[in-house]
């Protein structure tokens, strides 16, 4: 069995991962704000999202991904919720699954997204950071046709 102290280390680490998914939405919130998002990614980091199109590798190309999406999505509200997350028992790794439910503006248009995110952190110089983000699409649809006439919306 683990020592106190490393359970409470563990407990910690997961505050703190979570807390991370907690200011990344929030800085999507705030105009996909790209210097504060991207300095939540390790220096290689990846963030996918398949079904939207979207594979972005390293730091930069997030950066340039978040600066470039404001244009479009003028209004999002980012609800994460479920979560799961797991710490490596060596400390410096972790997995974390979430939930999203996301109404938003795309182009004019008002829009529901919902998705998972699967996500992986490392402890960097005794930060926390996402190494990769993946969502895996459960419908993003126009407010006017709603999910179950179109799941998947060209806005």
């Amino acid at each position: 069995m683990a020592s106190l102290e490393e359970r409470v280390q563990r407990l910690e680490d997961i505050e703190e991962i979570r807390r991370l998914k907690q200011v990344y939405a929030k800085l999507c919130d705030n105009d996909y704000e790209p210097v504060g998002l991207s300095n939540l990614f390790t220096e290689n980091a990846t963030w996918d999202a398949d079904e939207l199109g979207f594979h972005l590798k390293g730091k930069q190309e997030i950066h340039d991904f978040f600066a470039e999406v404001s244009g479009s999505y003028t209004f999002a509200l980012h609800y994460t919720l479920g979560h799961i997350i797991d710490v490596d028992s060596n400390g410096t790794d972790a997995q974390g699954t979430w939930y999203i439910w996301m109404p938003a503006t795309v182009n004019g248009h008002a829009t529901f997204f919902a998705a998972t995110y699967e996500d992986t952190y490392k402890k960097v110089d005794g930060r926390w950071l996402c190494d990769t983000v993946r969502i895996h699409l459960g419908f993003f649809t126009t407010y006017e046709k709603g999910w179950v006439q179109e799941r998947l919306a060209e806005v």
